[in-house]
């Protein structure tokens, strides 16, 4: 305890008896460091601090800025017998030392700690068990925790780009607290993917749209705390997002993917927008119109239901009801060639397949169009992608606005085409059995 500053009255006791009365003027001892956290003296790394206890019970506070996570050494030095203690900033005690471990410690304390991150830390230095006075010197030195690189992006914009094969492995880290990893694929076709990671770590993944939004989510559907996701779908691009389960929580995983794509049947489409019927008006083997030869086995599509009346082809009174509908892409593929651009005066286009179809097809020929800006000779397209509308009625479709269909096993468009068979899938079969105008007013529908 301090004595406060005032005048006091002394009182000698002589040896042998008697005694002496006086008065004298005390000056109070001055604190070098307050006794309390609001008091404190700030300190900073790598400078020695000369401190004193002046009293039994005097206690010094020292305030400390710490940047960033990293492991906060403190530590006193000089002949007395020192104690030390750590807080946080809401004053929660964090660690306790009398003796270093140290061979230089003596009796001096040293206080190690592994801070989490950026913030205000105390010190509060006292004589051990408060039983004395003297001097001591403080020191703190700081080491921050090196920045580990992030392995793949945090957000959707600078996700990793991943090739998808049948199955696809990339390894992955949570290097810190509240790291994210996002991985983007795209699908070219329809089919059943399945997401999980293998490791120790307990991680929770998030499929998402190609613009972040959330399909679905998952924690421990796999092996261990692995997330498992399965999820059927369309041709498209897609992202994963990798996170610990806790949000203070690091490790290392692999993250695997498994995609089986949908059978080649259910994967081909009819070539006009989906929700609609269309009419087949001209059928295999026309004999007198133009479905003979090399092109006996064709279909000719008008979204009029009436096309089909009448005793031959195509109704000329619904010849421009399909003038300017959609025609999109049956199948994933490439544009091997294009009429018009060849010179033939044929608007149709060639689209050679990916995946080879149901029936044994390579190729198949799609008239009666104009292509899409942007579109030509050595495009890739998906499947279902827009290719161009449907022209007016003219000399080159037979004065009938329609979308003609035919496959080849070339994958040219070149030869003799084939029957369509169950390319289509569902109920649909456009099998052959040589007659005439087969097929011609039957409804399909996507």
């Amino acid at each position: 305890m301090l004595i406060k500053l005032h005048k006091y009255f002394i009182l000698i006791a002589l040896f042998g008896g008697g005694f002496f009365i006086g008065a004298a003027d005390l000056q109070a001892a001055t604190d070098d460091h307050g006794n309390s956290a609001t008091a404190a003296t700030a300190a900073a790394f790598g400078k020695n601090i000369a401190g004193r206890i002046e009293v039994r019970r005097d206690v010094d506070y020292f305030k400390f800025q710490v940047p960033r996570k990293g492991l906060l050494t403190v530590f006193t030095r000089g002949g007395t017998d020192t104690y030390g203690v750590l807080s946080d900033a809401s004053g929660k005690v964090l660690k306790r030392s009398n003796d270093g471990a140290a061979s230089t410690d003596g009796k001096n304390f040293r206080l190690r700690y592994q801070v989490p991150g950026a913030g205000t830390y105390y010190v509060a230095v006292r004589y051990y068990r408060n039983a004395g006075a003297g001097r001591y010197v403080l020191r703190a030195t700081f080491r921050a925790t090196a920045v580990t690189a992030d392995d793949h992006g945090n957000t959707v914009a600078s996700a990793s780009a991943l090739t998808l094969n049948s199955s696809s492995i990339v390894a992955g880290n949570i290097e810190r607290a509240g790291d994210l990893d996002y991985f983007r694929f795209t699908l070219t076709q329809k089919g059943k993917l399945v997401v999980t990671t293998t490791g120790n770590t307990d991680t929770f993944g998030r499929l998402h749209a190609a613009d972040g939004k959330v399909l679905v989510a998952n924690n421990d559907a796999g092996a261990g705390n692995n997330f498992r996701i399965t999820r059927t779908l369309n041709a498209g691009t897609y992202l994963v997002s990798v996170r610990h389960r806790s949000s203070t929580g690091t490790g290392t995983y692999q993250l695997r993917l498994t995609f089986t794509p949908g059978t080649a049947s259910s994967g081909f489409l009819f070539p006009f927008k989906a929700g609609r019927t269309w009419t087949v008006c001209q059928g295999y083997n026309t004999a007198s119109i133009t479905h003979v030869g090399t092109l006996r086995y064709a279909l000719d599509l008008s979204i009029d239901p009436d096309s089909a009346n009448g005793s031959s082809g195509c109704l000329l009174s619904t010849a421009g009801a399909s003038t300017g509908q959609s025609v999109l892409a049956p199948a994933a593929g490439k544009i091997a060639w294009e009429g018009m651009s060849l010179g033939l005066k044929v608007d149709v286009v060639c689209l050679v397949l990916d995946k080879v179809a149901g029936n044994g097809g390579r190729s198949v020929m799609l008239g009666h169009l104009s292509l899409q800006d942007g579109l030509g000779m050595g495009s890739v397209v998906k499947s279902g992608q827009l290719l161009g509308t449907v022209n007016a009625p003219s000399a080159m479709n037979g004065a009938y606005a329609h979308i003609h269909v035919s496959m080849y096993q070339s994958a040219t468009c070149q030869g003799s085409s084939m029957a369509l068979g169950k390319v289509f899938g569902g109920s649909y079969d456009f099998s052959t059995d040589g007659s005439t105008q087969q097929w011609r007013g039957t409804r399909v529908s996507r």
